[in-house]
């Protein structure tokens, strides 16, 4: 059975990110985690995820989004918001900043796994990142990495 793919879990609650790791675990997913917005920049660039999760406060979050979208190699990943904010004014801001999906956090853990799915799907065309140990080359534009320096 193909794994349904890797995804970031970036949080600052434990609890909440215990819970989450363990239904997308459940659902297949191979979980790596970071605890806050520099950290989360790094793990994506490190291990390029089919997904990142982004629960951070919304300062961070909106920061680590920024940032994520600017990587040259995995800028492209598919980035669903999961936040305690509600208002419509927060949420189009991060749809605007490149979210793909926001998620209340207080969702159940299936629909976030649901609607990562959903992601992956619409995505799976989009993003065309292959690695090879250190090597990430973009299949679409032909670009490529090794490291941190394109080639």
């Amino acid at each position: 059975m193909q794994t349904p793919g890797t995804a970031l879990l970036v949080g600052d609650d434990p609890q909440v990110a215990a819970t989450l790791r363990r239904h997308l675990m459940r659902a297949g997913f191979v979980v790596h985690e970071a605890s806050g917005e520099r950290e989360a920049v790094r793990r994506t660039e490190e291990i390029a995820p089919d997904v990142v999760i982004l629960g951070l406060a919304p300062s961070d979050g909106a920061g680590a989004l920024r940032h994520i979208r600017e990587l040259p190699a995995v800028g492209d990943v598919p980035l669903l918001v999961l936040s305690a904010q509600q208002d419509v004014a927060t949420k189009l801001a991060l749809f605007e900043m490149g979210a793909d999906d926001f998620v209340l956090n207080t969702c159940d853990p299936s629909e976030l796994v649901a609607r990562v799915r959903a992601i992956l799907r619409r995505g799976s065309d989009r993003r065309a990142v292959r690695r090879i140990g250190p090597l990430r080359i973009a299949l679409a534009t032909g670009d490529a990495w090794l490291a941190e320096h394109q080639l």
